[in-house]
């Protein structure tokens, strides 16, 4: 399972709203919880209680406190969840410092920018990942960077706007049943994927090259700007004569079709098919039938 550690080594000051930027980086966390199958522990490892972390002159428990995303309906539970995350501290608690710290490690000098970063050495030692607020450029970073005397230590480092690196280290690290569905879900940064399960079922039986190709050719859809809002270009993406309905295709693998919709910051994906081989009669009935099947996806997210 993998643990968070919530990086304090931040800097001493935040010209934008702090207040936002902990709510979005909250929410996200929240919802990666919300996804039971992600090997994901349900607390965020601390080096002091919120009320003695300081961030900006503010206290973490501050920050919770006003957690301002909680007055919106359908997050307004979720302040409540938030204190029962932070409530794993400090970082050694679980651990005897000789089994963390070498006697080289007790004497060297542990900095990150120039600020003692001891914890996060002890944190990295314990195989947990950062979470850390995007409040600068050397926060935003997929891999956070400790000197340790003169060597640099590298750590996994999620900052809540590099979510598909994340999952891709998860999956790395973790062993994780159909992982290739944990990446297309995560891939396509702050929107949402939302996937029907007769989608998610062809996918998990297709074998790994096709699933592979099939998360290359959304890279290239949303690298070229072809989705939120979708468009079709007719070659990597074609707007089809149904309501809404658009396929991601190709020629390869009997011309490959993944039939799916942009609504927003959300991408319903509905099916999957070929060229060559489909139900019933012609192609059109697959795309009314993917259509259908986006329609309920719709309709399960209004409730």
């Amino acid at each position: 399972m993998i643990t968070f550690y919530f990086n304090s080594n931040l800097p001493g000051n935040y010209t934008g709203n702090l207040y936002e930027v902990f709510d979005n980086l909250m929410l996200k966390f929240i919802c990666l919880l919300n996804d039971k199958r992600l090997p994901i522990n349900g607390y965020i490892a601390t080096n002091r209680e919120p009320s003695a972390i300081l961030i900006c002159r503010e206290t973490l428990k501050s920050l919770i406190d006003n957690f301002k995303i909680a007055e919106k309906g359908e997050y307004k539970e979720y302040r409540k969840k938030l204190y029962s995350f932070f409530t794993r501290y400090p970082i050694d608690v679980d651990v005897h410092i000789e089994d963390v710290f070498t006697e080289e490690d007790l004497n060297s000098s542990i900095k990150f920018h120039g600020r003692d970063a001891t914890d996060l050495f002890i944190a990295g030692k314990l195989k947990y990942y950062f979470m850390s607020l995007p409040l600068d450029t050397t926060l935003k970073v997929d891999s956070l960077e400790i000197l340790v005397n003169e060597t640099v230590l590298k750590n996994v480092n999620w900052h809540g706007l590099n979510t598909k690196n994340l999952i891709h280290r998860i999956t790395e690290d973790e062993m994780i049943d159909d992982a290739n569905l944990f990446i297309l879900k995560y891939l396509f940064d702050d929107n949402e994927c939302i996937m029907s399960d007769s989608f998610m079922d062809k996918f998990k039986l297709s074998p790994p090259d096709l699933q592979e190709f099939i998360i290359s050719l959304f890279v290239k859809a949303l690298q070229s700007g072809l989705l939120f809002p979708a468009r079709g270009d007719d070659n990597i993406v074609k707007k089809c004569e149904a309501d809404n309905v658009y396929e991601l295709r190709n020629h390869a693998y009997g011309g490959i079709r993944i039939y799916f919709r942009c609504v927003d910051n959300k991408i319903f994906i509905g099916n999957m098919g070929t060229k060559s081989s489909y139900k019933g009669e012609s192609q059109s009935n697959d795309i009314t039938h993917a259509g259908e099947l986006m329609d309920k996806l719709w309709r399960s997210i209004q409730n």
